[in-house]
């Protein structure tokens, strides 16, 4: 069976900038609560009909005090994914969303995002990419800010996110191991302080 095309856009949206039980918890109240949302398609339309304010509160529980909830991370990531996967499908005439998904997965280059349809949108970078391929679950490192520090205050490498996946190559280990030991050590790291 297949990976649901909502799967791999929510858990991305809620892990980015966020502590890994947060973005578990929401993520697995999100699928529980609304096993309805089983197609980017559904999920557009909840997101178009449903106030940002209150879509944040209901469906990501999340709760927004900024003027314009819109500008909430996580909303607009989520947003600029659902729309970025569902062009793209259209524009490759894919049949199914999650082949699309897997489709862009596999040609998306994180060093030229400027011309895709998808990490061209506002607030889709590099870290955004890698966490999708994760998700779906292509050898890649994702360059966030726990894998960043660990490299940085643990090995003295300063890198930029877009270059993280040099690092496994140079050490010829596969990057999703890499992925796991760098942010599995500043787990441990941060229970310690």
């Amino acid at each position: 069976t297949k990976i649901s095309s909502v799967y791999p856009v929510v858990s991305t949206a809620l892990a980015i900038r966020s502590r890994e039980s947060a973005a578990i918890k929401r993520k697995k109240r999100f699928f529980e609560k609304f096993p309805e949302i089983t197609s980017l398609e559904k999920l557009k339309i909840v997101l178009e009909t449903t106030d940002p304010k209150d879509f944040l509160s209901t469906y990501l529980d999340i709760k927004s005090n900024l003027p314009d909830p819109t500008q909430n991370p996580k909303y607009a990531r989520l947003k600029n994914l659902c729309d970025g996967f569902l062009e793209y499908k259209s524009a490759k005439n894919i049949d199914s969303e999650i082949d699309a998904i897997l489709d862009w997965a596999e040609k998306v280059d994180v060093h030229q995002l400027d011309n895709d349809i998808i990490g061209s949108k506002n607030g889709i970078g590099p870290a955004t990419i890698q966490n999708i391929r994760l998700t779906l679950k292509f050898n890649e490192i994702k360059g966030d800010v726990n894998v960043l520090n660990v490299l940085k205050d643990e090995v003295k490498i300063i890198v930029k996110t877009e270059n993280v996946d040099e690092i496994a190559s140079q050490l010829g280990v596969p990057k999703i191991y890499l992925d796991t030991l760098l942010f599995e050590y500043g787990k441990l790291k941060q229970k310690k302080k």
